[in-house]
């Protein structure tokens, strides 16, 4: 299998298409659908992943179809035990790590978001 691994392209169509690849696997790992409480960043892919200059979030491509996504977002949580310590401007967090279980033997290389 050659897998295609790309950034998110800021239209429509294709992030309705990791909404519902994200929310496929999220009811097959946790038995829920869409809940705004856990999945605002979901619904709102451009205003977390796609607009802001530190953030990103990518997919894995076997032909046209979403194997897998991962996110990365410049840190913005307030944690007290962080403060002082991580900032959004030299710390990110990985989020929406999700890979269709059916797409055996995925291997991503160590460098896959460069």
């Amino acid at each position: 299998m050659d897998f295609i691994i790309r950034e998110v392209e800021n239209n429509p169509e294709e992030i309705d298409a990791v909404k519902d690849f994200l929310y496929g696997q999220i009811m097959i790992e946790y038995g829920i659908g869409p809940t705004p409480k856990f999945h605002y960043d979901i619904e709102g892919i451009r205003e977390y992943y796609i607009l802001p200059e530190n953030n990103n979030i990518f997919i894995a491509l076997d032909g046209d179809k979403i194997v897998a996504t991962a996110a990365i977002r410049a840190y913005d949580r307030d944690y007290s035990f962080f403060k002082g310590i991580c900032s959004n401007d030299d710390t990110a967090s990985i989020w929406r790590l999700m890979v269709d279980k059916n797409t055996g033997g995925m291997v991503l290389p160590v460098n896959w978001w460069v």
